[in-house]
């Protein structure tokens, strides 16, 4: 994952290098990685151990180019601090003159703004869901790189940090597999409703189970969403579980998606209100003639179909379970 940082960093490096700045790749790396991470990750060889998910979500590969799953915000203070030192031990390395003070402060803000704008260009970010769902680190460990990860003058940029920093109540679970236990009748559709609800739906359909599905696949925006907004009237926060359920009409020739959702408002003058989640599920269906249909027929009929676990109901206990998952997996009523 940290590969995709190195190209941004790379990128960034380059551009700083047209503009006569010592800046090397794996020095951006570093002032890309505490920008993004803050001081919750010392360097990037920190952040390869920790297998940090850095992706890039593209403007030019999403439905509506005005709108992002994900927002990364970059402590750019952490950055010129970390870019000055970078500078300076390289102009001492050169053995040339070292330029003042104030020279050198303004040549790390110029290198900061060449890595700030290959990032959003890029794209790059953390994946928020598959960092707060990575069950192979404990949930103390997610949080505090979340919460690393908010700007001090700056409201938090996205749920997952608001969650981290205290602004939003904990989740109903914190594991992939947990939040798909978790679906009951309290689960509400956002416009379309599945006949009998999101179980009885499941319980007929199988649907395939697709987990952190990349930028790329247009249909995984609801499932990656990662906002907070605090800066009107209200606040607001929407986070997606990483995940959609997909199942296929062969008649009718056309997917249904089904992504869960969590939802939290209140007005900013009721601070002493807690706020609360309504759960949700958005469904879509997606017909041959879209853009979408096609990169769902090869996820699904295509070389990644084996790699998608399919969900069934208990018809004895209800209980919702894979055959093809381990965490999911149900002993025999």
């Amino acid at each position: 994952m940290t590969i995709i940082l190195m190209r941004t960093a790379t990128a960034g490096a380059l551009a700083a290098q047209a503009d006569n700045l010592p800046l090397q790749p794996q020095s951006a790396g570093q002032i890309l990685c505490a920008g993004i991470l803050g001081n919750g990750v010392a360097r990037l060889e920190e952040a390869v151990r920790l297998k940090i998910p850095f992706v890039l979500d593209n403007p030019a590969q999403r439905r509506n180019r005005d709108m992002m799953a994900q927002r990364q915000q970059l402590n750019e203070r952490l950055m010129a601090e970390k870019a000055e030192r970078i500078l300076l031990r390289a102009y001492e390395k050169a053995g040339g003159s070292v330029p003042d003070k104030i020279t050198l402060q303004f040549r790390a803000l110029s290198a900061v703004e060449h890595l700030k704008q290959q990032t959003l260009q890029q794209g790059l970010l953390v994946y928020s869901q598959k960092l707060l769902f990575d069950a192979s680190l404990p949930l103390e460990a997610r949080l505090g790189l979340f919460k690393s990860m908010k700007v001090d003058e700056f409201e938090p940029h996205s749920a997952s940090v608001a969650l981290a920093v205290g602004r939003l109540p904990s989740l109903p679970a914190y594991t992939v597999a947990d939040l798909i236990r978790s679906f009951d009748h309290t689960w509400r559709p956002l416009s379309f409703r599945l006949d009998g609800g999101l179980t009885s739906w499941i319980e007929t359909a199988k649907p395939w189970l697709v987990e952190f599905p990349l930028p790329s696949l247009l249909a995984s925006e609801m499932a990656r969403a990662d906002q907070f907004d605090a800066t009107g009237y209200s606040e607001n926060a929407t986070l997606g579980l990483g995940f959609f359920l997909l199942s296929f009409d062969e008649k009718r020739n056309y997917f249904d998606i089904v992504t869960p959702y969590l939802f939290a408002t209140r007005l900013r003058r009721d601070q002493e209100v807690p706020m609360r989640y309504s759960k949700y599920y958005k469904l879509e269906q997606q017909h041959s003639v879209t853009t979408s249909y096609r990169q769902l027929a090869e996820l699904t009929h295509g070389a990644g179909r084996k790699k998608l676990a399919r969900l069934e109901v208990c018809s004895k206990c209800g209980t919702i379970f894979s055959k093809d998952r381990a965490d999911l997996a149900h002993p025999s009523c």
